[in-house]
C-alpha cells in the first residue's frame, strides 16, 4: 500500500512540487555552467558528446528555473572491472547488489563484511569509489541506489557517480534514480539478464533544480518517507491485531459449547 505512495512522492520530487521555488536561488543553468567549469569536468569535456542521444527524456514537467540534463554531464562515473578479486584481506568494503535495500539510501553489510587492502586494489586493478558518491544497480534489478558513507569498491553489477557535494546533493540524485526505475528498465538491454551499459547509465535524464532547492526537496522527501515508515508500522500492527482477533473468534467458533459451560 505504501509502495505506491512512496513512488508518488518521488515522482512529485523530480517535478519540484513538494517545496516552493525561491527566485533568489542560483539558477540551475548557472549551476550547470559552474560544474562544467570545474577541473574534474573539464577533463571529460570532449567525452560528453559520447552520451547516448537515443535515450529519450521522459516527459517530466518542472519549474522554469530547472533544466534537464543527462547525469553524465554533471558527474564523473566509475565502471568497475568485470573480474572478481580472489582474496579479501582488507578494510575497503566490497559492494554487491545484496548490500542494497529497496527504498533505502544506505548500504547494508553483513558481519563480517568482505573488504580489500590497498595491495589487493592494485593487484586486481580495481577502482575505489570515494565516500559521498552515488551507487546505482545496472544489472537485473533497477532503481536500487545508495549514497556511500565511506570509500568502497563496487562489483561489475554497480555503476558509480562521483561529484563535488558543493555542486550536487547526493540524496537528490538517489531519489531521482529511484523515481526513474521504469525508465531504466525500458532502457536496459536483455540477453540472459537485463543490464544497462556505461552509455545508458550516463545518459539517464535528471531534472536539475538549483542546489538550494535540491536541499529543500531532500529535506521534504526525507520527512514524507519517515511518515510512510510510521504508516507501515501502524498498518503492520493493525494487521497483527486483526489476525489475533480472527484467530480468537475462530477458536471460539470451533470450541464445543459444552466446554464453555464448565
Amino acid at each position: 500500500q505504501t509502495k505506491h505512495l512512496r513512488q508518488t512522492i518521488l515522482n512529485l520530487a523530480i517535478r519540484g512540487q513538494p517545496v516552493p521555488q525561491d527566485p533568489s536561488d542560483e539558477s540551475a543553468s548557472a549551476l550547470l555552467a559552474r560544474i562544467q567549469k570545474s577541473t574534474h569536468r573539464s577533463k571529460r569535456s570532449q567525452s560528453t558528446s559520447q552520451l547516448s542521444s537515443k535515450a529519450e527524456t521522459p516527459s517530466v514537467r518542472f519549474p522554469d528555473s530547472w533544466i534537464s540534463v543527462q547525469i553524465g554531464e554533471v558527474t564523473e562515473s566509475i565502471v568497475p572491472q568485470r573480474d572478481k578479486p580472489l582474496t579479501f584481506t582488507g578494510e575497503i568494503p566490497w559492494v554487491t547488489l545484496p548490500n542494497f535495500r529497496e527504498g533505502s539510501l544506505r548500504l547494508h553489510f553483513t558481519c563480517p563484511r568482505l573488504g580489500l587492502s590497498p595491495s589487493e586494489v592494485q593487484q586486481y586493478r580495481l577502482r575505489v569509489v570515494p565516500a559521498g558518491s552515488v551507487l546505482m544497480s545496472c544489472i537485473g534489478r533497477f532503481g536500487l541506489t545508495a549514497l556511500t558513507s565511506e570509500d568502497c569498491i563496487p562489483n561489475q553489477q554497480i555503476h558509480a557517480f562521483c561529484f563535488d557535494p558543493k555542486d550536487l546533493n547526493g540524496r537528490y540524485l538517489c531519489y531521482t534514480i529511484m523515481a526513474q526505475k521504469q525508465y531504466l528498465e525500458s532502457e536496459s538491454t536483455t540477453t540472459t539478464i537485463s543490464y544497462l551499459n556505461k552509455a545508458r547509465c550516463e545518459s539517464m535524464p535528471v531534472s536539475l533544480p538549483p542546489l538550494a532547492e535540491q536541499h529543500r526537496i531532500v529535506a521534504r522527501v526525507d520527512e514524507l518517507m519517515s511518515l510512510c515508515d510510521q504508516l507501515e508500522t501502524q498498518l503492520t500492527t493493525a494487521r497483527t491485531e486483526s489476525r489475533r482477533l480472527l484467530e480468537a473468534v475462530l477458536h471460539e467458533a470451533i470450541t464445543p459449547a459444552a466446554l464453555h459451560t464448565l
